[in-house]
C-alpha cells in the first residue's frame, strides 16, 4: 500500500469529533506496519494491577519466573478476538488459539495444478540421490592424537582421545589408505563416506577446543601473572601445529569425501515445502499447549514486552491529586464508616452463636481483653466516625498554630467548632467537661485509636477462625464480610489522605489562631488584638486551584516506558447535537462522550443531563501517559496464512475475505459514515481471522481540562462526580478503582472553578488494540492430486517391495 493511502486525514472541525480526533492521533502513534490497523476499545477495559504483577518480572528470566496464575491471565487478555472496526465494545467471544488451530488442521498440502519446474526439480532429486547412494571403496580416516606432542604437564586438560579403529583380519586396523584397496569386497555410499570423515574432523576439532577451555586459567581476574604467561606461551607454541593437521583431515574430507560436491547436491534435496510449513506449525502448537488452572481451556505461552508492564501500572497521582468536591468526600466518609460498623457488628453476631472450641476461645479472649482495655483508655466510648472528626479538627488546629506552642483558641469558642462538626457526622455533642478532658488526652487520641483499632482486626481475625472452626457453612459469608471490612478500611484511610490536603475539611465554620491579628487604630486603650480567625465552611469547589491545562504527575519509576501525551482537541458546533444521549451505539461515529452506569434509573438520569451540560464546552485538553505492549506468541507462525495458495481449505468459510488495502480504505474514518464502513467491511465480518492482535495501547494518569462558554454550576459537576464515582467514563477512558491496591482507590476526581473544569482518572486501562491485517485467502477451490512422477515412480509404478514380516492380514 502506498505511502499516500497511510497519510493521516486532515483534522477539520466540522468533519471530525472529539472521540475521532483521539482515534485518529492514536491510530498514528501506534499503527505504523503497512498492514496493521488501530482499535479502539470503547469503552475502555481497566486493568487490575494484581493480576498481572509478578516478582522478578524485571529481571532475565521473567519469563521463567512467570506464575502459573499471571500466564493464564496474560493469555486469556491477548487470546480475545474483536470484530475488525475502528472502534470495538470489546471481545466478540471468538479465540485466537482456537481459530488458529482449526485454520491448521483444515488446510490440506496441495500443488496448483501441473507444474513443469517442479517436475523437473523431481527429476534431478532422484538422480542426485542415486549419486549420494552410490557405494565407493570405504576408507578409514586418521584418528591419532593430535594432542600428543603438547607437554605432559597439561594431561589433565586432554580430553579422551579418540576411539581406535575397529582391527581386522591380519591384525591390520583400519586407519590405513591401503586397508581400502586390500579389501575391494568393503564398500560404503558416498554420502556414509563424507558423513563418516566429516565426523572425524568435527571431533578432533571439539577436542582441540575442549582443551583450550580447560587449560586456561579458570579466573582470570585472580590468576597470577605466570599462569596467564604459561597459557598464552601454550597457545602461541602449538596452536599452529594442531591447526594444521586438522588442516589435514579437512583436506582428505574435500578430496576424499568430497565435500563440497556433496553439500552442492544436498542444497538441491533439502528444499522445504508448503507441506513441511504446516507440519512444523502444528508440532509447535502442539508442544506449546497447557491446560489452565481451572482445567477450562488449553493455554499457550505469550511474550509481553516490556516484562514489567503490570509492575508499572500504579497512579503516579497522589491523593492530595485526587480531592474534588469536599461535600461529595464527606460523604463518602461517612457512608463507609457506617457500612463497616454494620459489618463488624454482623461478624460479633456470629462469634455469639459460637460453640467451645477451646484453642480458638482463648484467641478470641485475648483479643476481646485487649479491644476493652484499649477502649477504656480511650475517651468516652467514642465511635469511629466521633474519632475521625476529632482527629482532623486538631489537625486544623496545629496547621495553623505556631510549632512547640499550644492551641489559644478560647475553649467554648474551640468546642463549638467541634460539636458543630459531630453534628454533621450525626454525633453527639461534648459538654464542658468532655471537651476540657479531651484537650489534655489530645497528645493520646492517636496512638489510642490504632491500637484500638489493632484490637478489633485482631478479635475480627480470632473471631473469623472460631466461626471457621465450628460451622463450615458460615467460612464463605464471614471470609466475603473480612474482606469487605479490610476494603472498607483502606478506603476510609485513603479519603482521610484526601481530606487532609484541604484547608478545612470538616464542613463547619472552624476559629483557629490569627497570628497576624493587631490592634485596629483609633481602639480604645486596653483593647487587645483578636487572637482567632474563621475558616470558612467549605463549599463544593476545592481550596486548590483548578489548573487551566492538562499536569501529568511526575512519574518516579519506569519513566522509560511510559509516552507522555498531550492534546488540545479540535472542537465546533457541528458536533455538539450528538452529546445528548451518552447511550449510542458503540459503532456509531457520533458518539462523543460515556457518562455513567447502566445499574440504574438514577444514574441514566444523571448521565444525560451531565452530558447535556457539557454541551456547551467549546475547547477539550487532554493529557495521558501511553504504553504499548508488544505480544509475542511463540507458537503463532503467520507465515502459514501468507502462502494460502499452497493449500487447498477443508472449511467452507474463507480465512480472511479481504486485501489489507482494501480494510483500510474501508476503515478510513474521513466519512464518519458507519453505515457504508459496515457495507465494506461484511465480507471481513464473515472471514475466520481477518485480523489479530499484535499489541494493545494501556493509559493512565488521564488528566482532562474543560473549558466551557460560561461557568460550571456545581450541583452539575456534583451530578458527573457521582456518575463517575458508580462508574462508566469520559470520552474513551472508563473509571473504576481496585478492590485490592491500597495506591488506586479513587475512580475519578472532578474538580471545576469558573468556566474550568478538570477531570483526573487514575485507572490504567486499555484503549486500543493493534491489530494485524491478515492476507485475503488464495487457497485453492479443489483438491489436486499428488503425481506419480512425483513419487519417482513413473506413469506404470512397480509395486512397492512388502515389509519384513508375516504379510497384512495373516
Amino acid at each position: 500500500m502506498g505511502d499516500e493511502e497511510r497519510k493521516p486525514v486532515p483534522f477539520k472541525s466540522e468533519a471530525f469529533t472529539p472521540m475521532q480526533q483521539i482515534f485518529n492521533r492514536l491510530r498514528d502513534y501506534f499503527a505504523t506496519g503497512p498492514s496493521e490497523v488501530f482499535q479502539l476499545e470503547w469503552p475502555a477495559r481497566v486493568l487490575d494491577k494484581g493480576t498481572y504483577d509478578y516478582i522478578g518480572s524485571d529481571g532475565i528470566d521473567a519469563q521463567q519466573v512467570k506464575p502459573q496464575t499471571v500466564a493464564d491471565a496474560e493469555f486469556r487478555l491477548s487470546n480475545d478476538l474483536m470484530t475488525l472496526g475502528n472502534i470495538s465494545a470489546g471481545p466478540n467471544g471468538s479465540k485466537l488459539s482456537q481459530v488458529y488451530e482449526q485454520i491448521l488442521f483444515n488446510l490440506v498440502p496441495t500443488t496448483s495444478g501441473s507444474n513443469p519446474n517442479l517436475e523437473k526439480l523431481h527429476i534431478d532429486q532422484d538422480k542426485i540421490n542415486d549419486w549420494l547412494l552410490e557405494e565407493v571403496a570405504d576408507w578409514e580416516p586418521p584418528r591419532e592424537d593430535l594432542l600428543a606432542d603438547i607437554p605432559s604437564d597439561y594431561d589433565e586438560h586432554k580430553p579422551p582421545p579418540p576411539a581406535a579403529a575397529k582391527p581386522i583380519e591380519g591384525g591390520k586396523t583400519e586407519n590405513t589408505i591401503d586397508d581400502a584397496f586390500d579389501s575391494p569386497l568393503r564398500t560404503i555410499s558416498r554420502v556414509d563416506l563424507y558423513q563418516k570423515i566429516l565426523d572425524v574432523y568435527e571431533s578432533q576439532r571439539f577436542r582441540w577446543a575442549t582443551f583450550k577451555v580447560k587449560a586456561r586459567p579458570n579466573d582470570m581476574t585472580k590468576a597470577m601473572p605466570a599462569e596467564i604467561d604459561n597459557y598464552n606461551r601454550l597457545l602461541s607454541t602449538y596452536a599452529p601445529i594442531v591447526d594444521a593437521r586438522l588442516e589435514g583431515i579437512w583436506t582428505l574430507l574435500v578430496v576424499r569425501g568430497q565435500y563440497h560436491r556433496v553439500r552442492y547436491f544436498l542444497g538441491l534435496i533439502d528444499v522445504g515445502s508448503a507441506s513441511e510449513s504446516l507440519l512444523k506449525a502444528k508440532e509447535n502448537l502442539r508442544a506449546s499447549v497447557m491446560r489452565s488452572i481451572d482445567d477450562s481451556e488449553d493455554i499457550y505461552p505469550v511474550i509481553f514486552s516490556p516484562s514489567t508492564w503490570a509492575k508499572s501500572l500504579s497512579t503516579a497521582f497522589k491523593p492530595e491529586d485526587l480531592l474534588t468536591s469536599e461535600t461529595l468526600i464527606r460523604e463518602e466518609l461517612m457512608e463507609k464508616q457506617k457500612e463497616r460498623a454494620i459489618l463488624l457488628e454482623q461478624l460479633n453476631i456470629f462469634k455469639a452463636a459460637e460453640q467451645d472450641v477451646e484453642a480458638l476461645e482463648r484467641k478470641v479472649e485475648e483479643a476481646r481483653t485487649s479491644f476493652l482495655q484499649t477502649r477504656d483508655a480511650m475517651l468516652e466510648n467514642y465511635s469511629d466516625a466521633a474519632i475521625n472528626a476529632i482527629e482532623m479538627y486538631f489537625d486544623v488546629q496545629a496547621r495553623n498554630s505556631d510549632k512547640g506552642k499550644g492551641i489559644t483558641v478560647a475553649e467554648d469558642v474551640e468546642r463549638g467548632d467541634l460539636n458543630g462538626a459531630l453534628e454533621v457526622m450525626n454525633q453527639k455533642p461534648l459538654t464542658t467537661e468532655q471537651f476540657a478532658k479531651l484537650k489534655d488526652m489530645q497528645a493520646k487520641c492517636i496512638k489510642n485509636q490504632s491500637a484500638l483499632q489493632s484490637a478489633s482486626e485482631a478479635l475480627a481475625r480470632a473471631s473469623l477462625a472460631a466461626a471457621m472452626g465450628r460451622a463450615s457453612d458460615t467460612k464463605t459469608v464471614v471470609a466475603t464480610m473480612q474482606e469487605r471490612i479490610t476494603s472498607l478500611t483502606i478506603d476510609i484511610n485513603y479519603i482521610v489522605k484526601i481530606l487532609e490536603s484541604s484547608e478545612n475539611p470538616l464542613g463547619v465554620d472552624v476559629h483557629v489562631p490569627d497570628p497576624d491579628a493587631t490592634v485596629p487604630e483609633g481602639s480604645p486603650e486596653g483593647t487587645t488584638a483578636a487572637t482567632t480567625k474563621i475558616l470558612p465552611k467549605p463549599t463544593s469547589l476545592p481550596a486548590r486551584v483548578v489548573p487551566t491545562q492538562p499536569v501529568l504527575p511526575r512519574q518516579e519509576q519506569f519513566a522509560s516506558v511510559w509516552q507522555e501525551v498531550v492534546w488540545k482537541l479540535d472542537t465546533a458546533t457541528t458536533w455538539k447535537n450528538s452529546m445528548a444521549s451518552a447511550f449510542q451505539s458503540h459503532m456509531d461515529w457520533s458518539v462523543d462522550f460515556f457518562f455513567g452506569s447502566a445499574s440504574g434509573s438514577e444514574d441514566k438520569q444523571e448521565s444525560h443531563k451531565s452530558a447535556s451540560s457539557l454541551a456547551l464546552s467549546s475547547e477539550i485538553s487532554l493529557g495521558f501517559r501511553a504504553m504499548k505492549v508488544v505480544v509475542g506468541r511463540p507458537w503463532f507462525d503467520g507465515s502459514v496464512l501468507r502462502r494460502t495458495e499452497d493449500y487447498y481449505r477443508t472449511l467452507s468459510t474463507p480465512i480472511s475475505a479481504m486485501d489489507p488495502d482494501a480494510v483500510v480504505k474501508a476503515l478510513n474514518p474521513e466519512t464518519g459514515d458507519h453505515n457504508l464502513v459496515a457495507k465494506k467491511l461484511g465480507p471481513a465480518w464473515n472471514s475466520l481471522l481477518p485480523s489479530y492482535p499484535t499489541a494493545f495501547i494501556v493509559a493512565k494518569d488521564i488528566h482532562l481540562v474543560l473549558r466551557s462558554n460560561q461557568d460550571w454550576d456545581s450541583s452539575q459537576v456534583d451530578d458527573l462526580h457521582r456518575s463517575m464515582s458508580a462508574g462508566g467514563g469520559f470520552l474513551c477512558f472508563s473509571v473504576s478503582k481496585s478492590e485490592s491496591s491500597e495506591e488506586h482507590r479513587t475512580a475519578a476526581a472532578v474538580a471545576h472553578r469558573g468556566e474550568y473544569l478538570s477531570i483526573r482518572i487514575p485507572a490504567p486501562q486499555i484503549i486500543g488494540w493493534c491489530q494485524e491485517l491478515t492476507p485475503k485467502d488464495a487457497s485453492q477451490a479443489a483438491y489436486t492430486q499428488v503425481k506419480d512422477s512425483s513419487l519417482g515412480r513413473g506413469t506404470d509404478p512397480t509395486p512397492l517391495p512388502n515389509p519384513p514380516g508375516p504379510p497384512i492380514g495373516a
